[in-house]
């Protein structure tokens, strides 16, 4: 959970300078489009919509383990912690 937790918080971290970022990218494409026959627009256009679109996969992401934390909570006792290493090794361990 601890994990979790930290990796939460460096995503909202980067979805906030990734954000701040693509606000100045639209200040940018702001003044660009007050020059004609400017190509930096086009690019700028484009750099701005992946910012978004990245954007908001960090946020689907937040929300994703946000949902996994909070489920994993309610499902589980207190004290029935399962890991990776109890799983069975192979299909044979498991019939």
């Amino acid at each position: 959970m601890v994990d979790k937790d930290r990796q939460i918080e460096s995503l909202t971290f980067v979805a906030r300078k990734t954000s701040q970022e693509a606000r100045w990218v639209a200040l940018r494409l702001l003044a660009t489009s007050l020059i004609p026959l400017s190509y930096a627009h086009t690019t700028l256009k484009a750099r701005h919509a992946a910012l978004m679109k990245l954007v908001d996969e960090v946020h689907a992401e937040i929300a994703r383990l946000r949902m996994i934390d909070s489920a994993s909570a309610t499902a589980q006792p207190a004290g029935a912690h399962l890991s990776w290493r109890d799983a069975p090794r192979s299909t044979l361990e498991a019939g």
